[in-house]
């Protein structure tokens, strides 16, 4: 099992680096040029480059080669544009450019061949654990909203690929811990199983914009009441422990920074009886359980 422990950690290493590039490493005449040159079709030829670009020689060193077959290639997924950009709230944000306040509704751009991540954590039997990342062969927008110029939320692959699951399984009385975009509150109050959806964010401004240019873009905007209130607060102070049937949170950016607040929402379950969801939950579980193996936890 150290062995094993090992080996993610290196591959941990090796991807956060890929992550924390501002600008792709390959142009698209880049890779199609190495996939011509080598006969490899291009996804092949960018996780070669990719490879080569970490450090890795995998035409001589066992080890690197191994650590790229096993983790690197199966991490790495050609997305197709239409399956994100045909997501009916993605539709309706594409095009926004809205200022309010410090708030500012805009876009960014994933540059080709931009490695980002996109989906939960693969653990497979064995305790290999697999980080999914994403990339696109061209240009792909996608609305972000940035508070003082810093991003607060955003409406990306990742974010749909993640919360699916989630989207599915709400029902009844759903409760949204943490508002962000809108995009899960958009995606619960399209279903006819769930009734009514309240939203608890803790940002007025956050709350106004929202209100005022997003909300009456919901088909289902009766279904929804916004609440200004610090989650964890709510949570602790609420009246009726029966009054949601489905409790969903997405109060963190990712998981350095939610583990925390995961743990502090976990002891508070016991306040509402309804089934709760966290958004990145399986990477969150992950990550204590390696903490846990390495003697970090009690």
């Amino acid at each position: 099992m150290a062995s094993i422990l090992d080996q993610n950690l290196r591959a941990m290493g090796l991807i956060s680096r890929l992550l924390q590039l501002e600008r792709p490493l390959f142009t698209p005449r880049e890779v199609a040029d190495f996939a011509r040159d080598c006969g490899l079709d291009r996804h092949t030829a960018f996780c070669m480059l990719l490879a080569a670009a970490c450090g890795l020689n995998i035409e001589e060193n066992a080890d690197h080669r191994r650590l790229a077959r096993e983790y690197l290639f199966p991490a790495l997924r050609c997305l197709t544009p239409a399956a994100y950009a045909t997501d009916p709230y993605y539709s309706l944000l594409k095009a926004a450019n809205v200022r309010q306040g410090g708030w500012w509704l805009t876009q960014h751009t994933y540059a080709p061949y931009q490695v980002f991540p996109c989906g939960n954590t693969r653990q497979l039997p064995g305790g290999r654990t697999i980080p999914q990342l994403g990339y696109f062969e061209m240009p792909f927008p996608y609305p972000v909203l940035l508070e003082n110029g810093r991003e607060w939320m955003s409406v990306i692959p990742n974010e749909i690929e993640t919360m699916r699951a989630d989207i599915d399984a709400a029902r009844g009385r759903t409760l949204v811990l943490g508002l962000g975009l809108g995009y899960f509150a958009y995606s619960v109050s399209e279903k006819p199983q769930v009734r009514s959806v309240t939203v608890v964010e803790r940002s007025p401004e956050a709350i106004a914009l929202f209100r005022d240019h997003l909300l009456p873009l919901f088909p289902q905007r009766e279904k929804l009441t916004l609440v200004q209130a610090d989650a964890f607060d709510f949570i602790e102070n609420a009246a009726d422990p029966a009054a949601y049937d489905y409790v969903y949170a997405d109060l963190w950016h990712d998981v350095s920074d939610g583990v925390p607040l995961y743990l502090c929402l976990k002891g508070l379950q016991g306040r509402l009886r309804a089934e709760w969801r966290y958004w990145i939950e399986p990477d969150m579980r992950i990550f204590l359980q390696g903490m846990a193996q390495d003697g970090l936890l009690p």
